[in-house]
């Protein structure tokens, strides 16, 4: 009564593999009664290697003379359902092993409930992963977000001073002509014979033609514009953005060095702008040589080398720079400390 009022699956098997008794749990659950049970193996009962495996199991049990826990499956109507079977040797009055008694117990939902539960597992830690990822971009865009706005605003302070300097400028300009024509009217009013005085005026006037010179190249780079195209030669707008940051180039103790060729051929070119690219250049070679240093500017006439311009892949017909062909070169260089390699890629990003 008690083998047959249970719910877990109760049998028996001799030496054999024979079954020699099952409960209705057992009959149940394979859909067989008990007189087509008995006698019969698991190879009669079950594929092939269902049975093999059940067959394995018991001979364990038999070689060791000791109870064993183990899983097994068996099929189902809604398909393979997992068992954790106790198995342990009978013995009779002498000892002698006679039969192997197992008690099976379903624990299907069990496993498909932890199966779920590691599944739900993974997910959460892929979510939490992806969580992370998001925050770490949301930080990361947020950084860079407050450095665009810094830039920005820099960018606005740039454009007011710009105006300034413009201002400025202007009205630095009208006392330099007034000063400009009292010195010509003294050097043809004074008479002296005293070489020093005319050398004197001579100095002046230099330096007055200096200032308005610097004077008229700070009221052209502050003005926007769009870009207006002429013949110019390079090396003179090298050497006006040169004036421009000569003050720089003294206070941070940096030798300037000239490699210009003589006698370039005219580019067409907007002045103006090409002047902002050497100023930034310059400006940027000096932040680099903060201690002192050697900024070197050259120009010269020449041929591509392979390998100077990067196609990204093999050249074609249509690139506007090829190899072998004659080209103006620009070259600025200084004795800083250079870019780090992992910021080269970002150097034409905006506002970098």
């Amino acid at each position: 009564a008690i083998l047959d009022n249970t719910s877990s699956v109760i049998y028996m098997k001799n030496t054999e593999g024979q079954y020699i008794l099952a409960n209705r749990a057992f009959e149940k659950l394979f859909h067989v009664k008990g007189g087509e049970i008995t006698g019969k193996t698991d190879h009669e009962l079950f594929p092939r290697e269902m049975a093999d495996a059940f067959r394995a199991n018991d001979a364990r049990v038999l070689a060791s003379s000791t109870p064993l826990q183990l899983e097994e499956v068996a099929p189902q109507d809604d398909g393979p359902h997992t068992f954790i079977s106790v198995k342990f040797p009978l013995r009779d009055p002498s000892g002698k092993v006679y039969a192997v008694c197992g008690i099976a117990t379903d624990i299907t939902d069990r496993k498909q409930s932890e199966a779920q539960l590691k599944q739900i597992n993974e997910d959460l830690s892929k979510s939490q992963k992806a969580l992370l990822r998001a925050l770490a971009d949301v930080r990361r865009s947020h950084e860079e977000l407050k450095a665009t706005q810094l830039t920005l605003i820099q960018a606005e302070k740039m454009k007011s001073i710009g105006a300034l300097a413009a201002g400025v400028a202007h009205e630095v300009k009208n006392p330099l002509q007034t000063i400009l024509m009292g010195v010509r009217f003294l050097g043809k009013a004074i008479a002296a014979p005293d070489e020093n005085v005319q050398m004197v005026l001579a100095d002046m006037r230099a330096a007055v033609a200096r200032a308005d010179e610097i004077v008229k190249g700070l009221l052209e780079f502050s003005a926007p514009r769009e870009l207006v195209l002429s013949s110019e030669d390079i090396n003179a707008i090298i050497e006006q953005s040169v004036r421009m940051v000569n003050y720089d180039l003294t206070d941070n103790r940096i030798e300037l060095v000239r490699e210009l060729a003589a006698n370039l051929p005219t580019l067409r070119l907007d002045k103006t702008k090409m002047e902002q690219v050497f100023i930034n250049l310059f400006m940027n070679a000096i932040h680099a040589m903060s201690n002192g240093g050697t900024l070197t500017v050259r120009t010269q006439v020449r041929w591509l080398q392979r390998g100077e311009i990067d196609h990204s892949g093999e050249e074609q017909e249509a690139d506007p720079y090829r190899t072998g062909q004659m080209v103006l070169a620009a070259e600025v260089d200084d004795t800083g400390h250079g870019i780090p390699e992992e910021k080269l890629v970002k150097i034409f990003d905006p506002f970098f």
